[in-house]
């Protein structure tokens, strides 16, 4: 299959079964995509590998407001988070919405839920975003140029992924 067909066909899961991720399997993925470009090569991403139920469950839970507010502006017919549009849904409209239980199984029923974490001090920033008129709501995560490469680089520098994951939490060891 052709990376264009990958990236045309790739879905966001929301459904998975019960079988494990393995440590070996998930080093394989992550090994992988920290070969992903980085600005400068900062390689400013971190990733927390969350495995633990409690954890799994406050963060699902952490979701349900927003989910809340997303299901009752889309069942008003509004775009949801729309800036330029606000909701003309009352608070008390918002809070009676059943919350679809597909927000929080996805962080719940799968085998590991990755935090990723991107430090995105870019530099001038806030001059950045002013001469292109971003949004406070909004961070410069990169520029990013594209066009062709005068030459093919075959040997990239990457942080390894030890040094990129923590498990359980910021404070947590690294995947090995």
């Amino acid at each position: 299959m052709d990376l264009y067909d990958v990236m045309r066909t790739t879905s966001a899961v929301r459904e998975f079964t019960g079988d494990p991720l393995p440590d070996d399997v998930l080093h394989t993925i992550l090994d992988n995509a920290r070969f992903a470009p980085s600005g400068g090569n900062r390689q400013g991403a971190r990733i927390i590998v969350v495995r633990d139920q409690a954890t799994r469950r406050a963060l699902a839970d952490l979701t349900v407001p927003g989910a809340r507010r997303y299901t009752a502006q889309r069942a008003a017919g509004e775009g949801p988070w729309n800036a330029a549009a606000p909701t003309r849904l009352s608070d008390d409209e918002i809070a009676a919405t059943e919350v679809p239980d597909f927000w929080t199984k996805p962080v719940l029923d799968a085998a590991v839920v990755l935090v990723v974490c991107v430090d995105l001090a870019v530099a001038e920033e806030p001059r950045v975003r002013e001469l292109f008129g971003v949004p406070d709501d909004y961070a410069v995560a990169c520029v990013l140029p594209l066009g062709k490469p005068v030459r093919q680089l075959t040997r990239l520098t990457r942080a390894s992924v030890e040094d990129l994951t923590r498990l359980e939490s910021w404070d947590g060891g690294p995947l090995r």
